[in-house]
């Protein structure tokens, strides 16, 4: 008798655990990712998103397409393109479209990745030199947009900018319009805040600090173009300049492990550099009140 009311405990167990509906446990954000999409108008439109992440991480608050930190991809149906990268080994993004009505191309591309410096000692700090490096070109009824978000335990670091042309309209007629480039002066929409010794609107240079008890930095960059022609697809390019020392590691392990080609870029780029460089030296941070 026990034991067949031992057997009808654990069928009844059995079944209660088994109508219990399956909670999904939200994966947590990944602490590195590239992601990409580009999509085409007219006819066969398309769209297409590549987000990569670490295992067993969310990309964008879902399951990421692959692991690699790279991703390039392009769409196009002949009269119509979009094409994207995101590079973590470089730290380059690119986007490029082109289509012969307005706003039937669009291109993202954006890379995410934290950073942990090791040098600074414990009660200490750091400043840490940005140089970042925007460069292409866009046509009439197209628009570019760029963004970097750089953050630590105290500081932060942002810029976001606008490029327009002066077209104002749609139509065939944007493939004969007149073509701009990033360092003009139709970049607009201009917002900035943190230590910026130059910015915009192709060259952004600035520094950061770094608390020693916390020395972790997070970054965020990415590029947007929509409509018309736009050709940033050899850029934006980010540099870091650290004070003797100090080395980093990255959680994706290959943060600006390769050196990519050429970058245009200022005279003036390389001594601003060098400058920031100098202000990198790790510095006694004050009593905290």
């Amino acid at each position: 008798m026990k034991k067949n009311m031992c057997s009808l405990v654990l069928l009844l167990l059995t079944l209660a655990i088994g109508a219990t509906p399956a909670i999904a446990v939200p994966l947590e954000p990944s602490p590195w990712s590239v992601y990409i999409l580009n999509g085409i108008g007219g006819p066969g439109a398309q769209e297409l998103i590549t987000c990569n992440a670490a295992v067993g991480k969310s990309c964008k608050g879902e399951l990421p397409d692959g692991n690699a930190p790279f991703a390039s991809q392009l769409v196009s149906n002949g009269a119509y393109a979009s094409e994207s990268y995101a590079d973590l080994y470089t730290g380059r993004i690119g986007v490029k479209g082109g289509s012969p009505t307005y706003q039937n191309s669009v291109a993202t591309a954006e890379f995410t990745d934290t950073l942990t410096f090791a040098g600074i000692g414990t009660g200490n700090s750091a400043t840490i030199g940005i140089e970042i490096q925007v460069d292409g070109t866009f046509r009439d009824g197209s628009q570019v947009n760029f963004f970097y978000n750089a953050v630590s335990q105290f500081d932060q670091l942002v810029a976001s900018v606008g490029y327009r042309g002066t077209f104002i309209g749609s139509g065939g007629e944007l493939l004969s319009g007149d073509t701009y480039n990033t360092n003009n002066s139709n970049a607009n929409e201009f917002g900035k805040s943190g230590d910026w010794s130059q910015f915009g609107p192709s060259t952004f240079i600035g520094s950061i600090d770094i608390d020693g008890d916390s020395p972790t930095l997070a970054l965020d960059m990415g590029l947007f173009g929509g409509g018309g022609v736009f050709d940033l697809s050899h850029t934006a390019a980010i540099r870091l300049n650290l004070p003797q020392g100090l080395s980093f590691v990255s959680e994706s392990g290959v943060f600006l492990s390769r050196v990519p080609g050429s970058i245009p870029e200022p005279a003036t780029l390389a001594l601003l550099g060098i400058g920031l460089t100098g202000l990198g030296w790790a510095r006694r941070r004050q009593a905290k009140a």
